[in-house]
């Protein structure tokens, strides 16, 4: 009986070893293929993130290459010039490249665009004719427009666009005033750099003796060819009389949704002012300069634009930014009026929309730049009525002033001309509003 106990326990315990010796087998097996399983597992991974990097690596590689093709088509410039040595000879302007005018696309809207942060709305390119307008009396004295703008049958009760239009064209501050009595910058040189502009409009065709593009990207005209309406325009203009020089450029390179500021081009085109003003005569001479844009010595080549700003100076040019603070101390800002309200009349005149709520400074001189009516671009005899204006309305207006000043004292300098001018100006908070009758009195006197 202890045998037979003894040898089933034997027969138990072999059994059991087995048992153990295949579960542990299987076991092996089972790690083992488990471990295959996940070494194929990373590898299908590995290939399929491979794959996956590939493609998102091309479609990458598409877009970048897509996206440079599209920076440098859209700065692709343009740059052209003429013979100086035909200046004398001919009495046509000189044009580099007839610029075609912009294009219009108009917009059919089932309302009123809704205003800007200003609340100025723009109508420049609507056409209204399907709305009632007859109860947007406030919202139209508040809107931007165009000579191209459709309007509506029903139109408000004393609102007219022809009207608001024509009283738009005075450049201001009885400027014409100063016309009548013969001031009108005739024969001055005034040199404006800036985009694109439509060399035939009716408002200073006449007046223009030189048109050339430095690395301009623009195909065609753009809206600021309203600053040489505002500065020569022969109804719109501070100087109707004055010659034209005008450079087209660009002040940086676009890479959207940003434009990167460079201002080797703006140093560029004031060396070539300089440079056509060593083809002309004394009495013929370009002597202010306008540019609608501002600077600061911080930005990229706004050392070079400075110190070249000074050179023009020494040599009897005077060059008028939007930030003449960096040159000469000064800062620019301006005026507005009621479209309706006499251009004229000193009371007319507040802190313009864009400096709304600005406490003007002392060292400030304003001008005219909101109500204003310019030269459009998209046609020769068409025009903008700007209800909100800018600084850059502000540069050109102020390079008309300086062409009448040289007219009347030919030695005049940038420095004189400011000193008189807040001399001469009404306040503003602290700040003076040009004068014109009361500067060009000053100057005919010869009392500085």
């Amino acid at each position: 009986m202890v045998f037979h106990h003894a040898r089933k326990r034997t027969i138990l315990y072999e059994h059991a070893s087995v048992a153990c010796f295949r579960t542990t087998k299987q076991t092996s097996r089972i790690k083992l293929y488990c471990l295959n399983w996940s070494i194929e597992s990373v590898k299908r991974t590995h290939r399929r993130l491979r794959k996956r990097t590939i493609i998102i690596l091309v479609i990458s590689a598409s877009i970048l290459t897509a996206y440079t093709i599209f920076v440098i088509s859209i700065n692709w410039t343009m740059t052209a010039s003429v013979n100086l040595d035909n200046l004398g000879l001919s009495s046509e302007p000189l044009i580099a490249y007839e610029m075609p005018a912009g294009h219009i696309d108009f917009r059919i809207p089932k309302s009123l665009p809704r205003a800007n942060n200003s609340g100025v709305r723009d109508l420049r390119f609507f056409d209204l004719s399907t709305i009632d307008l007859s109860e947007q009396y406030d919202e139209l004295m508040w809107s931007s427009f165009s000579s191209n703008t459709k309007w509506s049958d029903n139109l408000p009760v004393g609102f007219s666009p022809n009207q608001i239009m024509e009283i738009g064209k005075n450049p201001g501050l009885c400027v014409r005033e100063l016309h009548a009595r013969g001031i009108t910058g005739q024969g001055v040189g005034v040199a404006i750099i800036d985009f694109n502009l439509l060399p035939g409009h009716e408002q200073y065709a006449e007046r223009l003796r030189v048109y050339e593009l430095y690395r301009s990207i623009n195909k065609t005209a753009v809206m600021h060819s309203a600053v040489a309406s505002i500065a020569v325009g022969k109804d719109t203009g501070v100087a109707p009389g004055a010659v034209l020089y005008y450079i087209a450029t660009m002040y940086g390179t676009f890479l959207p949704p940003l434009q990167l500021v460079n201002y080797d081009n703006l140093v560029a085109c004031i060396e070539r002012v300089l440079e056509i003003n060593t083809y002309l005569p004394d009495n013929e001479k370009i002597r202010v300069v306008s540019i609608s844009k501002s600077f600061s010595e911080s930005e990229l080549g706004g050392r070079a634009l400075r110190k070249v700003i000074e050179r023009a100076n020494e040599s009897g040019v005077f060059v008028i930014t939007c930030s003449p603070q960096e040159n000469f101390g000064f800062q620019l800002m301006g005026i507005g009026r009621s479209p309706l309200d006499d251009p004229d009349d000193i009371l007319s005149y507040t802190v313009s929309i864009l400096n709304s709520g600005t406490y003007i400074p002392y060292n400030a001189l304003l001008v005219p730049i909101d109500s204003r009516t310019t030269a459009g671009y998209t046609g020769e005899s068409d025009y903008v009525f700007y209800r909100q204006g800018g600084y850059s309305w502000a540069a050109p207006w102020l390079a008309g002033m300086y062409a009448l000043c040289v007219q009347v004292y030919p030695d005049i300098t940038p420095e004189l001309f400011i000193k008189l001018a807040f001399e001469t100006g009404d306040y503003l908070n602290a700040g003076k509003i040009v004068n014109p009758v009361r500067l060009i009195e000053r100057l005919e006197d010869g009392v500085f």
